[in-house]
């Protein structure tokens, strides 16, 4: 029997965990027809005794020595390890879960400053702040499950009428930053900040922010391509941007002095501590750090010279069918930018409050290309406004004196090639001051190329002058987008045509023709070089008084060289191209130029120059502020308001310099003295009157 039964017992307990049935009197165990329980029976097998009970199923199991110890071990590293990490987050790292802790409760939040606004020259605003309402939202207080999180977009969505993939889309594109608030809508109606202030409670992580946005006051559009726009912060700027500070919300300066003076303009970020409840919504401020507003700016344009050229331009524009032209106004004793005009322009404004696709396509797929400055970006060929330099090249050089003279019939020949003069007939025995009055070829194609036993610069001494002169490389200009121009070399031309460099390419860039390509501000900067006696500038336009900073270069040119350009100048008001300026009130003096650039199209029109001719004496450094005057008393009289208009009048006339220098290109306009000569005649009559 009792082998049977450990026989059995064996065989049942080979699986170690296995339920055994109760045992009746005289049956075998496991036998279910069994009737009478057994007190108890005890079973042996591999010597360990198992108790058997007589009232419940038993689970059977078999263990050896060796694997109650192993299991013994697991057991206990179990604990250990459990009582380790216990440790370690009770004791160990009580303080930094503290703090996490505290964090959920507690959100930093960055407090914008207010932007700088921006004047003109004489005080005039041209820039202002609006309190703009947005609707924000802060994905990471969404909810976490997919539904809950729809339906809560959703709900937001129909609130603000906007569609829910629409907000979707842009939280997606700050993925990254989902703990900062992201701007769903902007410019929000007073009614509909109320509506939704009244929902919050339904809407995790919405909130109303009050922001600012710009409001460009000068009605002149040709002001956009200086004072650009701001636009919010994408997310390829804050790649580079979050370690300052910056927000999905934020705005960024894109284009002109909002893009060059962002720093100065957006000032310091503040801070403060807010408590929170569940929902992620302010229960109260627990600290403050107050944010510093941004710089003001004054800048050295005129508002009212800015606005007079861009008419000007448009006069001159409208009857020849053409839209594109570009001018500039300096004041050559400091470098300071009066004006800046490219035509076509474009509104800022639509730009200011983020422009619509519809709307931003228009402008982008325009053919005249508004939104490029042509002022500082377009590349042209220069024409006849180079040879001013060309001629203090070769006077710098020794080459010529002011008494040099060549022979001009009609232009000169070089195998089979003729380079011709403008005047077929030829304009006699020229010297340089009447060569730049009369703007004769044959005399630049001489002292540029050569010709018979005369060797002329060269193009490398040429490219080495101009490029004292600024040409070939940027300015510096505070400007976004500034054009290098171009000067050819032999080896560029090899390198880049597969051809060799002839003497007819030297010939051409001697005249400002050929793939020599300059901008309107390098003319007009280095126009104000030959104006001021022979210091370049870097153009600005920031008012700044300390005008030495922006000294590129001086003394790089003998003052009886530059005297001889400068009465060569004048020369061509008095009986040369530009004669048209010669009724002028004041003395000018310029040069005009008439580019090829496009086989079968008109020639562009250029006039550089400057005045009053002899006249080198600028303003005080140190500027007033022209606004506001209040009528005295505090009356509207018809007298005060006169009164007032004469004061201002007055202290423009004193914010004035005493000289500047006017560059205007008329693209594809024609001749040079034709179509450029006239608007520079009324920006020189504009100043006379309004500002001398």
């Amino acid at each position: 029997m009792k082998f049977f039964l450990n026989k059995k017992l064996k065989r049942e307990f080979d699986d170690p965990f296995v339920v055994k049935e109760s045992v009746s009197g005289d049956a075998k165990i496991g036998d279910p027809s069994g009737k009478h329980w057994m007190e108890e029976a005890f079973l042996e097998k591999e010597g360990v005794g198992m108790q058997v009970s007589s009232k419940e199923p038993i689970l059977g199991l078999t263990l050896s020595g060796k694997r109650l110890t192993a299991i013994g071990a697991v057991i206990a590293v179990f604990f250990v390890g459990l009582g380790i990490r216990a440790a370690d987050l009770q004791i160990i790292r009580t303080d930094d879960f503290k703090r996490r802790a505290e964090g959920n409760r507690l959100r930093i939040e960055s407090i914008r400053p207010s932007r700088g606004v921006i004047y003109d020259r004489n005080g005039a605003l041209l820039v202002e702040n609006v309190p703009n309402f947005s609707l924000a939202l802060i994905p990471s207080h969404l909810p976490a499950a997919k539904e809950e999180r729809y339906a809560a977009i959703a709900r937001l969505g129909e609130l603000a009428g906007i569609p829910p993939t629409e907000i979707e889309a842009e939280i997606s594109k700050y993925s990254r930053y989902s703990f900062f608030p992201v701007v769903i809508k902007d410019r929000l109606e007073y009614d509909s900040v109320i509506l939704i202030q009244t929902r919050l409670a339904e809407l995790p992580g919405a909130r109303i922010e009050l922001g600012a946005e710009r409001r460009y006051l000068t009605g002149v559009k040709s002001f956009s391509h200086i004072l650009g726009y701001e636009g919010r912060v994408s997310p390829d700027d804050l790649k580079n941007l979050a370690t300052e500070g910056y927000e999905p919300s934020d705005r960024i300066g894109r284009a002109g002095v909002e893009a060059s003076y962002e720093k100065e303009l957006r000032g310091i970020p503040g801070r403060k501590k807010v408590e929170v409840d569940a929902l992620g919504r302010e229960k109260r401020i627990a600290a403050k750090e107050d944010p510093v507003d941004g710089r003001n700016l004054t800048l050295s344009a005129d508002a009212d010279l800015q606005k007079f050229l861009e008419n000007a331009l448009r006069e001159e524009l409208a009857p020849l069918g053409r839209r594109k032209a570009a001018g500039v106004v300096l004041d050559p004793e400091s470098g300071e930018i009066l004006a800046l005009v490219s035509l076509p322009a474009y509104d800022n404004n639509l730009f200011a409050g983020g422009i619509s696709q519809d709307e931003y396509a228009r402008i982008a797929s325009d053919s005249a290309h508004p939104l490029l400055n042509r002022a500082i970006s377009g590349l042209y060929p220069a024409g006849s406004t180079i040879k001013p330099f060309i001629a203090l090249a070769a006077l710098g050089e020794k080459l010529i004196t002011q008494n040099t003279t060549f022979a001009s019939s009609g232009g000169i020949a070089v195998g089979d090639w003729f380079f011709p003069d403008w005047k077929a007939s030829g304009h006699g025995a020229t010297n340089v001051i009447k060569a730049l009055a009369e703007s004769v070829n044959t005399f630049f194609y001489i002292i540029g190329g050569g010709y018979g036993n005369f060797k002329g610069l060269g193009i490398e001494k040429i490219a080495a002058h101009l490029r004292s002169f600024g040409f070939g490389a940027r300015l510096g200009v505070d400007l976004l987008g500034e054009g290098r121009g171009f000067l050819p070399t032999p080896d560029w031309k090899e390198k880049n045509l597969g051809e060799k460099w002839y003497i007819g390419d030297t010939y051409n860039v001697s005249i400002g023709q050929g793939n020599l390509l300059v901008t309107p501000l390098q003319i007009a900067a280095s126009t104000a070089a030959i104006a001021n006696g022979g210091t370049l500038y870097r153009p600005h336009v920031l008012s700044d008084k300390n005008t030495q900073k922006y000294i590129l270069k001086k003394d790089f040119l003998s003052a009886d060289d530059v005297e001889v350009a400068r009465r060569g100048m004048r020369e061509t008001v008095i009986s040369g191209s530009a004669r048209g300026l010669g009724d002028l009130r004041i003395q000018v003096a310029g040069k005009t130029g008439t580019a090829q650039w496009k086989k079968g199209e008109p020639n562009h029109g250029w006039f550089t120059g400057f005045g009053p001719y002899g006249s080198k004496s600028s303003a005080p450094l140190t500027s007033i502020s022209c606004y506001p005057f209040s009528p005295a008393g505090g009356e509207e009289s018809s007298a005060n308001i006169s009164a007032t208009r004469a004061a201002i009048d007055i202290c423009k006339r004193q914010n004035a310099p005493r000289q500047i220098v006017v560059t205007i290109l008329i693209e594809a306009g024609g001749e040079g003295s034709v179509v450029a000569v006239p608007v520079a005649k009324k920006v020189f009559d504009w100043w006379q009157k309004n500002r001398m």
